[in-house]
């Protein structure tokens, strides 16, 4: 197992940082530095509806390393190492260690793991997360006596996830159901201790919901940052049948590519299997893999594929079962017709080879995604996102740097947008520290179109997530002043109108070759 290890951890962190900063990362980085900066902003990502104990992390990560985008992701390589260990634990209770060590090469070489376990995603800890709360509810169903120590591990497995993001709740059908397919509740003690679990969850839980920090934009709520990218009841009382129909489409799409064609081919081999022969462990992990994404393609309008990377332990493991077998029923038909006294070495031998031909396409895509991420054949929509539009992290780089050479003769008053994500964010996240440089948030853009104060003075916000304004400054202070144009659909044609002291200095054209990162100068009028 400690070779799995080391093996994961190359593939990893081989590279890490060769995919730049993307939209939501930039966020979490932000909230993080604003951890960092004021430990009494320990929920400060709440203004965004986001649960904070990734972030947590993240920040205590920063002592680490000096690299931010380096610093966020490691921690979710680690939490996708607890996935794996917990992979090949949950695989070894329920079928075999072959069959533990079979699921681990698979989850390794899987570019659904390998590619959102490289990026700063909640997913990668709620993924870690779900795998030990089944882990922890097999042990109780499986135990012939209950023990609390199970239960209040259970419990707080599900608070940490919930703490971690708003869809643990998806996984939390999923020990209820366990416990009803092995009927945990007819021993002793079992609601109880269950109602022991589910206060220690609630416990963890609470502290999100008693935390003093308002949400900060206007269309979020306490568990969605954006409620519109569902459908409501009225919507779902209507059967939108085109919607779902799009959405499982778009599924069937991510694990076409990520999952890859051979995996979901092993793994169409055992759902019969598992059915036909009612055995309750794999109907529990189907249960896991299936249902809870189901629910995902029903609400939502709008998703992603880390969405889903919460649901493919299950299926990692149902495939690394099903090639055991497979493997084991090859060679016992190859048993029949050589000597039989090397039968474990066969058995062995024909895994060996049956795995190298399942896992081929996953490692190739793995290796392209790790070396060349750019000509990578991606889901559309992931291309977009994290490698090619103007919210992808392209540009941010070079526009640090050439912010950083014009501050070495005169130091820079940066104007950011108060607006969520790149390329603002990703630019504060690196400038964050950098005394020759000085981020100052822009609030009353563009609600006022004048982007330079107009006032004798304007307010200074801690910053921009924060909000609280710090204090007052004099704008004849202002000097040597920069903006960086944010992703808005506020058109250019009126900022240019009401800004004509402000010149375009520098711009980046953005892989989709559509958009661009601008910095622009404020010139002071003659």
């Amino acid at each position: 197992m400690s070779l799995i290890g080391i093996v994961f951890l190359f593939t990893r962190l081989w590279e890490l940082t060769l995919i730049p900063v993307s939209n939501d990362e930039a966020m979490y980085l932000y909230f993080s530095k604003i951890i960092t900066s004021s430990p009494s902003e320990l929920f400060i990502s709440k203004v965004d509806s986001k649960q904070p104990l990734f972030m947590w992390l993240i920040s205590i990560a920063f002592n680490w390393f000096s690299d931010p985008l380096f610093a966020g992701r490691f921690v979710s390589v680690l939490a996708g190492l607890g996935t794996l260990i917990g992979v090949y634990k949950l695989t070894d209770i329920l079928y075999s260690t072959r069959a533990a060590l079979m699921a681990s090469v698979i989850y390794i070489c899987c570019p659904y793991n390998l590619f959102h376990e490289r990026m700063i995603f909640l997913e990668s800890l709620l993924s870690c997360l779900g795998v030990w709360i089944f882990i922890f509810s097999i042990q109780i169903a499986r135990a012939e006596k209950n023990e609390a120590k199970q239960f209040a591990f259970l419990g707080a497995s599900m608070g940490f996830a919930f703490l971690t993001k708003a869809t643990a709740v998806l996984l939390f059908p999923v020990p209820i159901f366990i416990f009803l397919i092995y009927k945990s509740y007819k021993k002793e003690n079992f609601f109880r201790l269950f109602i022991l679990a589910l206060s220690i969850c609630a416990c963890i839980s609470s502290s999100y919901f008693l935390a003093t920090q308002q949400l900060g934009f206007s269309k979020s709520h306490i568990f969605l940052n954006n409620p519109l990218y569902f459908h409501g009841v009225a919507e779902l009382i209507n059967l939108p049948w085109h919607q779902w129909k799009t959405n499982l489409w778009l599924l069937a799409e991510f694990y076409i590519y990520y999952l890859t064609a051979p995996i979901i081919f092993v793994l169409a081999l055992s759902v019969w299997s598992s059915f036909k022969n009612k055995r309750k462990e794999e109907i529990c992990l189907w249960f896991w893999a299936v249902i809870p994404p189901l629910v995902i393609v029903t609400i939502a309008k709008i998703f992603f594929s880390r969405y889903f990377l919460i649901f493919i332990p299950p299926l990692i493991i149902l495939a690394g079962n099903a090639l055991e077998k497979l493997g084991k029923r090859l060679s016992f038909m190859m048993n029949a017709r050589m000597n039989r006294s090397k039968e474990s070495l066969r058995e062995g031998v024909v895994g060996f080879l049956l795995l190298t031909l399942i896992s081929m396409e996953g490692l190739s895509f793995s290796m392209s995604l790790i070396k060349n991420p750019m000509k990578a054949t991606m889901p559309k929509i992931d291309r977009y996102q994290y490698l090619e539009s103007i919210i992808s992290g392209h540009g941010i780089a070079e526009g640090i740097e050439f912010l950083r050479e014009k501050s070495k003769s005169l130091p820079i008053q940066l104007f950011i947008s108060t607006f969520r994500g790149n390329p603002q964010d990703g630019f504060s996240v690196y400038l964050w520290d950098d005394t020759r440089i000085r981020m100052i948030p822009a609030p009353w853009w563009p609600e006022n179109p004048k982007l330079f104060p107009q006032e004798e003075k304007f307010p200074v916000l801690t910053s921009k997530y924060q909000g609280s304004t710090s204090t007052f400054e004099k704008t004849d202070a202002l000097n040597n002043v920069y903006f960086i144009y944010p992703h808005t659909t506020y058109q250019k044609e009126e900022f240019y109108l009401n800004n004509p002291q402000w010149k375009k200095v520098w711009q980046f054209l953005k892989p989709d070759r559509k958009s661009h990162v601008e910095i622009y100068k404020y010139e002071e009028p003659r």
